[in-house]
């Protein structure tokens, strides 16, 4: 029980790590970058964004329901497809039995992204993995 509990905030000072070079990182991106103002205030640097699933829910929706045409309606509000994301890791940390290959959602998507910043030569920061790669966004809708 003293393991699990060891490990539990092992993980979770990862977990608040990542969030944490998340914020960081899209800081700098906006004083460099400043053209990317909208798109991060509406993604990770939206007021309701917090943690790196936040952050990674409102990117992926925001991506999903902007690549749709202006012609056709979406059947989703921005909001509600990214609190169909957050349902979903929430309801994944509840129920343990869920885990697969040793992982919840959450970490699973964690090591995703870590594993295509560290991989991917042309990437030098998780914002770009969040923002940009449309396979790590394929990965999380998976």
């Amino acid at each position: 029980n003293n393991n699990k509990q060891h490990e539990e905030e092992a993980t979770s000072k990862r977990m608040d790590e990542l969030s944490i070079r998340l914020q960081r990182e899209a800081k700098e991106a906006l004083d460099h970058e400043p053209e990317l103002c909208s798109l991060l205030k509406r993604t990770v640097l939206a007021p309701d964004v917090s943690t790196f699933e936040q952050a990674v829910a409102a990117t992926v929706s925001y991506r999903l329901l902007s690549n749709n045409s202006s012609q056709e309606s979406s059947c989703f509000c921005p909001i509600t497809l990214k609190d169909i994301f957050l349902k979903a890791f929430d309801e994944q940390l509840q129920n343990e039995k869920e885990i697969f290959m040793g992982h919840d959602m959450s970490e699973a998507v964690r090591q995703d992204a870590l594993a295509i910043c560290r991989r991917d030569p042309a990437c030098e920061t998780i914002l770009e993995v969040v923002l940009f790669y449309k396979g790590f966004s394929a990965l999380v809708c998976h």
